[in-house]
């Protein structure tokens, strides 16, 4: 199991392009994270590459959480490797132990390894989700609504900013790889109690979905992997369509402007104009997260209708001009 976790590390950097100069590796003190920073280490005189370790520090478990950062800071320095820890933050851009939404956290932590990145001129980010992490984005993602990109899971490699790019080079080990590769290194990690309560989305998914699945069907977890590889292909498939409907259509850009040719779009197959808008999101990057499938239909239903306005999630206008179509991204209103 040693060799099969180190080879999924070779060969998730042996595919990027360009290869990597160095890595800010996420480690929360868990396992998963652990594993990564040891495995990474073992491959980084093979790779030339240099490797940090950042921690985010969520406070949301007192003291718990202290000792999570306080581990990783004793952890890198026995292993000599320099680390970086940020903080959750509230609005009043203090240290605070009230954020608790799982997706500002999230947020603020994508947005401290960015940053971090940034200062130390490192290019690439690791994160260590594996395949289990996998089956329950799939499964969240399900249970709450979804078309074809959110059923092609997390990805390995995604680009977070022109020059840094994030990988997450573990989606294709298990959890027993991962224990069974610290156990034969002796190294110990850290335990979040929090895992085992039901109060977070994802832990409700991990300990009674997904359990009650596999009492349907016992392989219904590597089904749900199955699925999401299918889906992959599909959408490697229609990649070609949609950079050709792109170059067709987009006139200008800017970071808050994307101005459309309407007649390629209405010509087009609603699938593909479909497609083409979640591409636009994310090359702008606008914010997905308020746009539901109905959204992505009734946006591309919208070049056809007669309707000149439309007003979608993320303070985005779809307006249409001539044989124009104009989306337009305004900055929230300020607060009274």
């Amino acid at each position: 199991m040693t060799y099969s976790l180190l080879n999924t590390l070779r060969d998730a950097l042996q595919r990027l392009v360009p290869p990597p100069r160095g890595c800010l590796l996420g480690v929360s003190g868990g396992p998963d994270s652990v594993a990564l920073l040891r495995g990474m280490l073992q491959l980084q005189a093979e790779f030339g590459m240099h490797v940090e370790v950042a921690h985010f520090n969520h406070g949301l478990r007192g003291g718990a959480s202290d000792e999570d950062q306080a581990w990783v800071e004793q952890c890198s320095l026995e292993l000599k490797v320099p680390c970086h820890v940020g903080f959750a933050i509230s609005s009043s851009e203090t240290p605070s132990r009230v954020v608790s939404s799982e997706n500002a956290l999230r947020e603020q932590r994508l947005d401290f390894l960015l940053a971090t990145a940034r200062q130390r001129e490192i290019d690439t980010i690791c994160l260590g989700q594996h395949r289990q992490d996998q089956i329950e984005t799939l499964l969240h993602r399900l249970a709450r609504g979804t078309g074809m990109r959110g059923l092609a899971g997390i990805p390995a490699v995604r680009l977070m900013a022109p020059g840094y790019r994030l990988l997450r080079p573990l989606l294709e080990c298990s959890r027993d790889e991962i224990l069974a590769y610290l156990a034969s290194l002796s190294q110990d990690y850290r335990i979040d109690y929090t895992n085992d309560q039901i109060d977070y989305t994802r832990n409700l998914i991990r300990h009674e979905l997904l359990p009650l699945l596999e009492q349907v069907h016992p392989q219904a977890g590597h089904n749900l992997l199955r699925l999401h590889a299918q889906i992959q292909d599909h959408l490697e498939f229609l990649q070609p369509f949609l950079a050709r409907l792109e170059q067709e259509s987009l006139l200008n850009r800017t970071p808050h402007l994307l101005q459309l040719r309407l007649l390629p779009l209405q010509a087009a197959a609603p699938l593909l104009v479909r497609e083409l808008f979640v591409t636009l999101w994310d090359e702008q990057h606008w914010p997905r997260a308020g746009m539901t499938q109905q959204h992505w239909r009734t946006l591309a239903d919208f070049v056809h209708v007669r309707s000149e306005t439309l007003q979608l999630p993320g303070y985005i206008t779809a307006r249409k001009r001539a044989l124009m179509l104009i989306l337009q991204r305004d900055a929230p209103s300020a607060a009274p």
